[in-house]
């Protein structure tokens, strides 16, 4: 549990980073805030990828897609002037981000057996995340102003790189999933979500609005 909360946490200081560092970097090339918004734009938009998630195996589609961000990163390292470039290039980084905690989700039940310690450790990561993202765009603007953006592309690429080798040294469960017990789950949490407004009147009226 440890090593994926270390590896996760650092990752998310360094999509921190990046995400940082490229609105202010196209903004400096293109002199245009239509450009960087539609960076942003592109960054945010999420891609409907649960259905390929749920087909691979979540841990080589983590370390795929911190590969491939490790790759792109290091490329802004040379290709630092070409604004559609940072546009591409950042928009890859954002499907690959998407691909990672999406797949870091439905992963947490190979690591952690037990149900009751999934919730507490589910919290705990939401609350490390919140906290890097806070943090990190603080220290983020700290770096960007002493030593510009090429550091905050190395410290996201040396992030991706260690969120792998954290990733390698898990034991999962069996990934393997039968269509039977996959029916059996989605009719459990059926009945939990029913008896669960039954309870909550005021939350089931909420949702609907």
């Amino acid at each position: 549990i440890l090593l994926w909360l270390s590896g996760s946490t650092l990752s998310a200081f360094g999509d921190v980073f990046t995400s940082t560092a490229i609105p202010l970097v196209t903004f400096n090339l293109t002199k245009s805030a239509r450009f960087s918004a539609l960076v942003l734009l592109l960054d945010i938009l999420p891609p409907l990828i649960g259905t390929i998630v749920d087909k691979c195996e979540k841990k080589k589609i983590i370390i795929i897609s911190n590969l491939i961000s490790v790759l792109i990163l290091g490329s802004f390292l040379i290709i630092n002037n070409n604004e559609w470039y940072y546009l591409i290039g950042n928009s890859l980084i954002s499907i690959s981000a998407k691909f990672y905690s999406t797949s870091a989700k439905t992963m947490l039940p190979d690591i952690v057996n037990d149900e009751g310690v999934i919730t507490r450790v589910n919290s705990l990561i939401s609350l490390t995340l919140k906290i890097a993202r806070i943090l990190g765009a603080s220290l983020a603007a700290i770096v960007l102003g002493l030593w510009g953006t090429k550091i905050l592309f190395m410290f996201d690429a040396v992030s991706f790189i260690i969120n792998m080798l954290c990733v390698f040294g898990l034991r999962l469960g069996s990934e393997q999933i039968t269509e039977h017990q996959n029916i059996e789950k989605h009719q459990y949490v059926f009945m939990d979500a029913v008896k669960y407004f039954s309870k909550d009147n005021l939350f089931l009226i909420m949702c609907i609005v």
